[in-house]
């Protein structure tokens, strides 16, 4: 084991004492420890074998940038999360393109770093494309920008569009976890059909299915879990075999999430089963919610989320971040949004916050908000 330090005064050498020998590794050992991020159960520990690093660079080689040589990444999250040590890191090092680490996320700090180091590609999760576009400097002048990726989190039709607009760069858009190696979906250079579209998976390495509670294969449009089979899936959750085979069944990884299929076979991806909010026996999908609060124009960022009814058993409740000078009011804004939700999807109630509890890649942590 060697620390950074030590592998730059190794580089520095002229001469090594003695040749370095390679390392023989098998394609199904151990190589990998990823710890997922909690943000429904506590952490677990990933285990990811050698291939999956190797088949991950072949999804992204079908399914996202091929970077050149001169191409510089700028990275804002975290290592600690397969965001960075997987998405960013492996392509980088694969095409021998430039990593700009910057410690921690503000928009001005990313306006100054994507012209001061050439920046063609931003990699990040949807609160910060949000601030983005309310930093009239970075939108003003983007440098030799030229692909920004969200994933994490579902990203709003509307902020995908107004990036758009605004930039005239798609904001691609993955969807992933870390049992799978990250990398399940991409939608890339259009944008999405509805909020929650993520796109394709790469042909001939995954596929995906959307199931019902009984396994079964549902038709396309129909709500039910995202099931994903093929190559890169983990080895299973250390010293937890209860939680894997609840996870890996029959070669297949349950990913939690609830999802359907467009017509056209791309994936739409409504929210984790855990969180969906359920309304005297009726499923709502929190994104459907937020997006419905994110597309005023006071608010700056919203989550929604079930709390304790004694009629309904569960209503929503949603927490909202609006603008500084805003006088909007849980009235006015639970007005709005009614007509844009059926009615037992309307929050019952709303409470202005100044920021979310969130993990550290950056999703909101639902589970404190609903202490709050």
């Amino acid at each position: 084991m060697v620390n950074v330090r030590e592998i730059q005064e190794i580089c520095e050498k002229d001469e090594f004492e003695k040749p370095l020998s390679m390392y023989d590794f098998e394609e199904n050992e151990l190589a990998l420890l990823l710890y997922t991020s909690g943000s429904t159960s506590t952490p677990k520990g990933v285990m990811l074998t050698t291939g999956c690093c190797y088949t991950f660079l072949r999804k992204n080689h079908q399914s996202m940038y091929r970077y050149e040589p001169d191409d510089r990444i700028l990275c804002f999250v975290p290592f600690s999360h397969g965001f960075g040590s997987i998405s960013v890191l492996i392509p980088a090092l694969a095409y021998k393109a430039g990593i700009v680490f910057q410690r921690t996320f503000h928009p001005a700090k990313v306006a100054e770093m994507v012209l001061k180091e050439n920046i063609t590609h931003m990699l990040g999760v949807p609160t910060h494309y949000r601030q983005l576009l309310r930093y009239e400097p970075f939108i003003s002048n983007l440098g030799k920008l030229k692909a920004a990726f969200c994933s994490a989190a579902p990203i709003s039709c509307e902020v995908a569009k107004l990036w758009y607009e605004k930039t005239g760069i798609y904001l691609d858009e993955g969807y992933g976890m870390s049992e799978a190696t990250t990398l399940i979906t991409t939608r890339m250079s259009r944008l999405p059909s509805t909020s929650g579209d993520v796109g394709f998976w790469p042909e001939g390495i995954i596929s995906v299915d959307i199931v019902d509670d009984n396994d079964r294969v549902v038709e396309n449009g129909a709500i039910g879990e995202i099931r994903v089979t093929g190559q890169g899936l983990m080895l299973g959750y250390l010293n937890r075999p209860a939680e894997t085979s609840e996870r890996l069944r029959n070669g297949y990884l349950y990913t939690g999430d609830l999802g359907y299929k467009n017509p056209d076979g791309s994936l739409v991806v409504c929210g984790r089963k855990t969180e969906f909010i359920n309304v005297a026996g009726l499923k709502i999908s929190p994104v459907e919610v937020e997006t419905a609060l994110n597309s005023h124009s006071d608010v700056i960022d919203s989550a929604a989320v079930g709390v304790e009814d004694e009629v309904y058993g569960e209503v929503v409740k949603a927490f909202v971040i609006k603008k500084q000078d805003s006088s909007l009011t849980e009235r006015e804004l639970i007005k709005y949004v009614s007509d844009k939700l059926a009615n037992f999807k309307v929050p019952k109630y709303i409470s202005f916050v100044k920021e979310f509890p969130r993990n550290n890649v950056g999703k909101v942590d639902k589970k404190a908000l609903k202490n709050m």
